[in-house]
């Protein structure tokens, strides 16, 4: 009855190194179809990107389209609009502040050099309208939409390329 006594450490050592040169294969093989995983996910997303551009526009396209502004600008009309009105015999005051707002520089800069024929233009626009009127909301909007067409009708007289797309008031007292 000699049987021999192994040591419990000295046999999960053996464990060990039996499975240690098979486990460090599998970490190669991982290692390796990770790393093939990564380069083609790299490759094909290059792929995937660069085919979706879109070819360049001639050069007669381009020319022949108008430039699109996107970033809206303003001008301020300075100093405020003041309109005399008799209601009842009463007299009666509209004083407004009025901004210009479009998207192309050329018709911002116009309105500045245009700006005593624009203001001309938009008293006599302000002052024909009935003042109960302009106590609405609608009657604010209908005025809003008179004085884009004063502006723009004068950027038409000076020929001035392009047009504003709005008026905007910034001050509207009505005493």
């Amino acid at each position: 009855m000699a049987a021999k006594k192994q040591d419990p450490k000295a046999a999960e050592k053996a464990t060990d190194d039996a499975g240690g040169k098979g486990g460090g294969k599998k970490m190669i093989i991982i290692f390796a179809v990770v790393l093939l995983l990564a380069v083609g996910g790299s490759v094909g997303g290059t792929l995937y990107f660069l085919s979706g551009e879109e070819a360049a526009p001639d050069d007669e396209a381009t020319a022949e389209a108008a430039p699109v502004f996107t970033e809206a600008l303003y001008n301020t009309l300075r100093p405020a609009f003041v309109v005399n009105y008799t209601i009842a015999n009463k007299p009666r005051y509209l004083q407004t502040e009025l901004a210009i707002m479009s998207r192309n520089p050329a018709v911002i800069d116009a309105v500045t050099a245009h700006g005593p024929l624009i203001r001309a233009r938009l008293l006599q626009a302000l002052s024909a309208q009935n003042f109960l009127d302009l106590q609405t909301q609608s009657g604010k909007e209908a005025l809003q939409v008179a004085l884009l067409a004063e502006v723009n009708a004068v950027l038409t007289d000076q020929n001035i390329a392009g047009e504003a797309e709005g008026v905007l008031f910034s001050s509207f007292v009505m005493q």
